[in-house]
């Protein structure tokens, strides 16, 4: 049986996690944070994500850790608080 919107947000989900490593994001303080309505939120945004080819294409380019989240991300502004400082 095929499970399509299970298969869509686990992909999104899983391009979230790995938006937030490739930020160098402390993904367990991240998922705490607001008793898990911060992860929630970012989690939803990727759902309803109306550039996902783009994002895929952004870790495809890119080599190392970034410190600034790609601009048409819709959780840009939301995962700048939680980059590390360097």
């Amino acid at each position: 049986m095929s499970r399509p919107m299970v298969n869509h947000v686990t992909q999104r989900e899983q391009r979230l996690e790995k938006m937030l490593e490739r930020l160098g994001v402390d993904i367990s303080r991240f998922r705490r944070d607001g008793h898990g309505a911060t992860f929630e939120k970012a989690s939803w945004n990727c759902v309803r994500c109306a550039h996902p080819s783009a994002c895929q294409e952004w870790f495809e380019s890119l080599g190392q850790k970034q410190m600034v989240p790609p601009h048409f991300c819709p959780n840009c502004e939301l995962l700048r608080d939680y980059i590390p400082k360097r």
